[in-house]
Order: structure tokens, then C-alpha cells, then sequence
């Protein structure tokens, strides 16, 4: 982008990629331009070169975290206000480099305190790569090395891997964490917890059609069900129930499926589709649930996932294998791991 620095943070690569392959590129870069408070012809050529064009650009970036924390709950927002701090901060000690604080501001602000606190160190860790103070063969041990210290898995519970990529690694560790603290706060049984994620990664070397994917409209329609108080049922639903559940009946121009065209990839499933679809099961639920925040965390999981997807059944088998490993390996206080009884939950199999 025509910058003096590097643009992503090391361990970052899977995360960013993820968060862009349903996107539409261009609306990606015009609301990056927004949020810097510039032109997207500027923005196309980096940004801006001046002192005090770069300085409003920061100001304008943090107006726009400051309306995120205004939406947010007070819990999200104490992190977010947190992460931001932390990035400001860096960049008063050095304006020309990279602030690491990219796990913080993301993964670290959407669940408990032990996962914050384990995105700040994979920050750390991630700084300590672009400052060259660590070699590239020692961070798979630095990144088990840093959860252990955290007191968040048992020494000895999961073992340094070289045969993945680190960042990889790390992200499935943070995201194994998230997923705790989504579930415990989602599941009706407060004495068992069996995770949430782990639906959307599809374990069978024979079933690629199984996508995140179509693996998630599932998982929305069953939380949609859940929410509005009814019963499972014990089979996949039928295009015509996905789209009366999840989008209030099929298209009124009587074209072709949304939900087909979404499971096969004909067409992306852009975050403003979640929203519509988050917005018609929020007025039919009769529980308390956050449908929004939890159908957003679920799109961006599936999204890593299909990320994961492209290098076929193979990566995937491996990738969903060390997710369960870094899983099995945290705890939730006062409940019991078990997997959903209920036979809806058999359509998923096998998952990680």
C-alpha cells in the first residue's frame, strides 16, 4: 500500500484472510477508507503521506472505535477501550511501527478474561517476531509455553507442534477459548458444556459438500428453533424450513434460493445477510438471547473454516484435530463436557 512498514502483524495471516474471502472487496476497501476519514482514491494509494493528513486519518479511526464502544456491552467495551489504549500507546513510542495489538482488538474483545489476556500475549509474541528478539523455529513452544503460564491449560496437556503453521496454531487456541465462553453462556444445562464451533468443521474425508457453510445455515436454523422456544427436529431441515426460519419464507421475486445459492457458493454471504437474517430471528425468539453477536461470531468461525477448506479434507481433519486438542485441553468452571444428546445434532457428525 505504498507504506514504509509492514500492514499485518506476524501469527496474523489465517485471521485476515478468513475475514476477507465472503467480502466484497471493494466494499472492504471504500469502508476502511470511511473509517480512516479519506477518499477511496486516496486510500487506493496508501496512506496519507502528510503529518497532519495521517494525524486526522488516526483521529477518524478512533472516532470510529469510540462509536463500536458505544454500541458495544459494557463488558465488550471495557475491552475494546483497552486494546485501543493499547495500540495508541504504541504508536506514541514509535509512530513508524507496527502496533501489535490486532489479536487484542479482535479475538481478545468477544469473550472471558483468560482469553484478553492470552490475545495480549500472542500480541507479544507476534512483536517479538517483527522486532527479530525470537527465531522463527522457537514460537510453536512459545505459543503452548504462553497458555500454560496463563494457567489456562495443564503443563503437559498439549504438545509443541511444528507441522502446522503457528499462526494457525495460535489462532485455533484463541478461537478454542472463545468458543468456551460463547457456550457457556449459550447452553440451558449449566452443569455440561460441549462446543459450539467445533459444528462447523466438517471431519469426513468422504463428505466435501459438507461445508462451514452450509454447516452454519444448519447451526443458525437450529439456534433460531431453540430461541423461539420449540423443539429440534431430528433431521436436516429442508431448503423451504431454512428459508422460513432463517429469512421469513423464500425470495418474492420467485428466483432461485438464497439459501441454495449461498450453500453452493454460488453467491457470498456478506455480513449484511447475517443481519437480516439475525434481525428476523431476534423479533421471533422468545428466549434471551443475543442472536446478533452470537450469528456474527458464527459467520466469521465458518469463514476461517472454509478458509481451512481450500487445502482440502486433509487440512481440515488436521487443523479441527488441533482445535479439539487445545479444547479438551481448557475447562469451564462448574461444567461437565458432553455432547448434545438430541438427535439434531447428528447431522454434524463427524465434527471436530
Amino acid at each position: 500500500m505504498g507504506q514504509p512498514f509492514a500492514m499485518a502483524q506476524p501469527l496474523t495471516g489465517w485471521l485476515l484472510l478468513s475475514m476477507s474471502i465472503w467480502a466484497d472487496k471493494r466494499a472492504l476497501s471504500a469502508q476502511v477508507a470511511d473509517t480512516l476519514g479519506i477518499s477511496h482514491k486516496t486510500w487506493e494509494t496508501g496512506l496519507p503521506k502528510r503529518p497532519e493528513k495521517f494525524r486526522r486519518a488516526m483521529e477518524s479511526v478512533d472516532s470510529h472505535i469510540d462509536a463500536a464502544i458505544g454500541q458495544s456491552t459494557l463488558e465488550c467495551a471495557a475491552r475494546r477501550k483497552r486494546a485501543q489504549t493499547r495500540a495508541m500507546q504504541s504508536l506514541s513510542e514509535d509512530s513508524t511501527a507496527l502496533p501489535c495489538v490486532f489479536f487484542h482488538q479482535t479475538l481478545g474483545i468477544a469473550g472471558g478474561d483468560a482469553l484478553e489476556n492470552l490475545a495480549i500475549r500472542i500480541d507479544e509474541i507476534s512483536l517479538a517476531i517483527l522486532k527479530h528478539r525470537r527465531r522463527q523455529d522457537e514460537i510453536p513452544s512459545l505459543i503452548v509455553d504462553a497458555v500454560v503460564q496463563m494457567d489456562v491449560i495443564p503443563a503437559g496437556s498439549v504438545a509443541v507442534t511444528s507441522s502446522l503453521d503457528p499462526g494457525l496454531d495460535a489462532t485455533l487456541m484463541l478461537m478454542a477459548r472463545l468458543d468456551r465462553d460463547i457456550a457457556a453462556k449459550i447452553c440451558r444445562d449449566d452443569g455440561k458444556i460441549s462446543s459450539l464451533f467445533g459444528f462447523l468443521v466438517n471431519m469426513s474425508h468422504a463428505d466435501s459438500g459438507r461445508n462451514a457453510r452450509h454447516r452454519l445455515l444448519n447451526l443458525y436454523y437450529a439456534l433460531a428453533i431453540m430461541a423461539s422456544g420449540r423443539g429440534l427436529p431430528e433431521e436436516a431441515p429442508s431448503i423451504r424450513e431454512l428459508e422460513d426460519t432463517l429469512l421469513g419464507g423464500p425470495p418474492a421475486s420467485g428466483g432461485q434460493s438464497w439459501i441454495v445459492r449461498w450453500r453452493t457458493k454460488g453467491k457470498r454471504l456478506l455480513l449484511e445477510d447475517v443481519e437480516t437474517i439475525s434481525t428476523h430471528v431476534e423479533n421471533t425468539k422468545s428466549v434471551s438471547v443475543d442472536v446478533d453477536h452470537l450469528f456474527r461470531l458464527l459467520w466469521l468461525m465458518a469463514q476461517f473454516w472454509e478458509t481451512i477448506e481450500v487445502g482440502g479434507p486433509q487440512a481440515v481433519l488436521r487443523a479441527g484435530e488441533r482445535y479439539r486438542t487445545w479444547w479438551n485441553a481448557m475447562s469451564s468452571p462448574g461444567r461437565k463436557e458432553s455432547d448434545p444428546s438430541h438427535q439434531y445434532w447428528k447431522i454434524f457428525q463427524p465434527h471436530a
